[in-house]
């Protein structure tokens, strides 16, 4: 993991958006918890979601199970938006 804290990393892997609404991110939740994995969940970057406090609510409500494999895929097609959306700045377009 970086140098920086993982909520700033976090932060900015996301840019500062929830990956499951949209709304500013608040808090960073980990898809598999230390319960299953242990204490390597706190250190793997690819383990962690930036969330706002409500979806973090949620997740933990509905149950790591079924958040973990909902928040998967919605880190893996944020992660692809965003670089989408570097590319086309880089060449000089702007995002929609």
């Amino acid at each position: 993991m970086p140098a920086t804290s993982s909520h700033e990393y976090y932060r900015q892997l996301f840019h500062g958006r929830c990956i499951h609404c949209g709304r500013i991110g608040t808090d960073v939740h980990e898809i598999e918890t230390r319960g299953h994995i242990g204490e390597q969940a706190l250190m793997d970057e690819e383990n962690g979601v930036l969330l706002c406090r409500e979806c973090h609510q949620w997740a933990h409500l509905i149950g790591s199970e079924r958040s973990g494999k909902l928040l998967s895929r919605e880190r893996r097609r944020a992660l692809d938006r965003y670089a989408i959306r570097e590319n086309r700045i880089r060449k000089g377009h702007r995002s929609p």
